[in-house]
């Protein structure tokens, strides 16, 4: 089944994904919900999509108006896919082949994103010592997407979890000052 971005001035243009299991595009109405909740404009949005494997997610962010993604993914197959995808959509984009737990301990990415998606893969444990919170700017979104079932011990609770069939977004925000509100 294809993935379309769903909104934006890419709206309907069809994504790549990779083939086998390895990899779970998140669904179209899981896109579109994220981004009801969010806000259908995402102009000037630093955006880092983490565990990005097609790109689905950083893509409709650009096509609602981000102003750059950092797409951070471990798996050959989907970084050919993401990348054949930028070039199809002339999506200028930085795709970093690295562990996001590693990647997000970087130093320099500290405080330098409006939104952080992480969607691991349901098949593994959930990522031990994962702390994306302070990757957020001021006023920044932490949207991590997990399985429905199961049990999650987050850091800091998040503000609201949203259910959606088999998947479920969790939310944090981070004030204007910074630091991660619950």
């Amino acid at each position: 089944m294809p993935t379309r971005i769903t909104g934006g001035e890419w709206r309907g243009r069809v994504l790549r994904v990779p083939e086998g299991l390895s990899t779970r595009p998140t669904a179209s109405r899981v896109r579109e919900a994220l981004f009801d909740v969010l806000g259908q404009d995402c102009s000037g949005m630093r955006v880092a999509d983490l565990y990005a494997g097609s790109g689905a997610v950083g893509f409709e962010a650009l096509s609602r108006g981000a102003e750059s993604v950092a797409f951070v993914e471990t798996a050959r197959s989907a970084l050919d896919v993401l990348r054949a995808n930028a070039a199809a959509l002339s999506a200028r984009v930085r795709v970093d082949a690295v562990d996001a737990v590693r990647w997000a301990a970087d130093p320099a990415f500290r405080g330098a994103f409006d939104l952080v998606f992480v969607d691991p893969p349901f098949a593994k444990e959930f990522p031990a010592g994962a702390d994306w919170l302070p990757l957020l700017a001021p006023g920044g979104t932490l949207v991590v997407q997990h399985p429905s079932r199961g049990s999650f011990a987050w850091p800091v609770p998040p503000a609201r979890v949203r259910k959606y069939g088999e998947s479920s977004l969790a939310f944090w925000s981070a004030p204007a000052s910074g630091g991660a509100k619950v």
